[in-house]
């Protein structure tokens, strides 16, 4: 709330001539995290298809991204 609120006030004090809608930027980065949040939970906690497929793949792209991939595997 308090980043939020923080974003509206310098959009609408400091940067009142600009149109940068900083708020809406915020608020969609922080919805975006809590719903990555959501997904690594469910994927935790349910034993769902969907859910161990998509654990799988962030794995196996992080492992890709950060050098540790085997590629005979």
């Amino acid at each position: 709330m308090v980043t939020i609120g923080m974003g509206w006030l310098i959009e609408s004090c400091i940067l009142d001539f600009v149109t940068l809608n900083l708020t809406r930027i915020i608020t969609g980065a922080i919805c975006g995290v809590e719903m990555w949040s959501f997904l690594e939970n469910a994927s935790v906690l349910s034993d769902a298809k969907l859910f161990a497929w998509l654990r799988n793949y962030v794995k196996r792209k992080v492992e890709e991204e950060i050098g540790e991939y085997d590629k005979d595997k």
